[in-house]
């Protein structure tokens, strides 16, 4: 294990109530990139699905060894990830990293990229709207940008999952901007419609809901975009502290890939 992994190994193994269960880093502390305001993010192998959770600086998602290898055969970008950038803290029976060699390449990305066109719609809303709701927009905003950009680079031949390198891989300069959104612990409209507005660029989408509202919206789409309706129902929740790795693991399911042939 890197050095710099066993420096938190010990902050992640106190956070961590299940002493056997399988854990690996991930993110920018796995990648080394990481800033004062960066998070520790976890996987955590759980014998039962369990809702993503947050101790201190620490993100937890947990995943069953059942729906990791669900995403290893449908092409997950997430496990991509896991796979490109993770460094594994704990596994004593390989069931984490057996489970990751599974992985299956997908054929391409457009059904990916088409769950995510369909939720563009969402970040069209009203100033009244988006006073109300800025914090789950940014991070759909923020999930869509970032999405968009792995899975154009992934079918590049040239992962990436760094957006500082993602940026600078697509030389597009707007990118890193757009990302500062994510850093946001206020509204900024100005920030979030630019942020909106290089998301439909990259997925070639309209920035408008005909509908008028999300509710509309969903009642319209929802059944043609499984991502739509999952994002859509975080919006409306109530709940705006919700950490954005909360509704992780559903948007994974709702964006696997189809088997390459």
């Amino acid at each position: 294990m890197p050095r710099f992994a066993q420096r938190v190994r010990g902050e992640i193994l106190g956070t961590i109530e299940d002493t056997q269960a399988p854990l690996m880093l991930f993110g920018s502390y796995a990648r080394k990139d990481s800033t004062d305001e960066s998070d520790i993010d976890v996987l955590e192998v759980t014998k039962v699905r369990l809702p993503p959770y947050k101790r201190g600086r620490i993100n937890v998602s947990p995943y069953t060894v059942h729906t990791l290898s669900y995403l290893c055969s449908h092409g997950s970008l997430f496990v991509l990830h896991l796979l490109n950038d993770g460094i594994i803290i704990r596994d004593r029976d390989r069931r984490l990293a057996d489970t990751l060699r599974k992985y299956i390449s997908p054929r391409d990305y457009r059904y990916y990229r088409t769950q995510l066109r369909g939720a563009v719609p969402l970040l069209d809303c009203s100033a009244e709207f988006y006073s109300r709701k800025w914090r789950q927009l940014h991070r759909i905003a923020i999930f869509l940008l970032r999405s968009s950009c792995f899975a154009e680079l992934a079918e590049r031949g040239t992962p990436l999952f760094a957006m500082k390198a993602v940026a600078r891989v697509l030389r597009d300069d707007r990118i890193e901007k757009a990302y500062f959104l994510k850093s946001c612990h206020s509204p900024n409209r100005s920030l979030f419609e630019f942020t909106a507005t290089l998301v439909a660029e990259y997925l070639h989408a309209e920035l408008h809901n005909p509908y008028g509202s999300v509710e509309a919206l969903l009642v319209a789409g929802g059944d043609r975009s499984r991502l739509l309706k999952a994002l859509g129902a975080r919006l409306l929740d109530d709940d705006d502290g919700a950490d954005e790795y909360v509704d992780h693991s559903q948007r994974e399911e709702d964006l696997v890939c189809p088997l390459p042939s």
